[in-house]
């Protein structure tokens, strides 16, 4: 990653933080236009991928380990129930 890109991610990041700041906790759980996803399943897939990526940098183990989970979920057709287990009680702001 070159620095121009983590200074986009940075404001990226900071842009939505600041967008969802004043979200009331119901507003989490409001659907999305993208597969009628919640707003929270949308930052946790967000999150979840972001700390996959920041484990290939930083953890390989850990990153075989999370892949190897990843390789699970979608044999079994949900993927979506991995990132939710993993990321497990995060929910909201939390994320």
């Amino acid at each position: 990653m070159t620095l121009d890109q983590a200074q986009d991610f940075l404001e990226e990041t900071e842009a939505l933080a600041a967008i969802l700041a004043d979200l009331p906790e119901d507003g989490w759980r409001r659907a999305t236009q993208f597969k009628g996803w919640t707003i929270n399943d949308v930052i946790a897939h967000l999150r979840f991928w972001t700390r996959g990526a920041d484990l290939a940098l930083t953890d390989p183990d850990a990153f075989a380990d999370l892949a190897a989970a990843v390789s699970r979920g979608l044999a079994e057709g949900n993927l979506r129930a991995v990132e939710t287990g993993i990321l497990a009680d995060l929910q909201g702001r939390a994320l």
